[in-house]
């Protein structure tokens, strides 16, 4: 892993599960993604986490969702996904979240 990988906190939720018996959990994203002119970006990793009361790490809930541009000028784009966590903990609260992280060749600031 690279100590520059950047991780962008896209959105979170915490969901209480201890009214429920047999919880399954769908989770919907649906993301405008803006990027500006003189930014690259050719990859956008999605992944989804979960961190629960009593955990001490975040464990990844389905698979990550890969976006990916080929434009260079300034581009918006609407990108969708979804995971379901069927894996869930009665009377628990636990915390989704949707992290992003730009991968490329080269991420520059490209002047105006």
């Amino acid at each position: 892993c690279s100590s520059d990988l950047i991780l962008i906190t896209v959105a979170n939720i915490t969901v209480n599960t201890s009214c429920l018996e047999n919880p399954e959990i769908k989770l919907d994203f649906t993301l405008n993604i803006a990027i500006p002119e003189g930014i690259i970006i050719e990859n956008l990793v999605f992944q989804v986490f979960k961190s629960c009361q009593d955990m001490h790490q975040k464990i990844p809930v389905g698979p990550p969702w890969s976006f990916k541009n080929n434009v260079v000028t300034e581009t918006t784009d609407v990108f969708s996904l979804f995971v379901y966590d069927c894996d869930t903990l009665e009377n628990k609260c636990c915390t989704y979240t949707l992290e992003a992280t730009p991968y490329a060749n080269t991420i520059q600031i490209v002047p105006n």
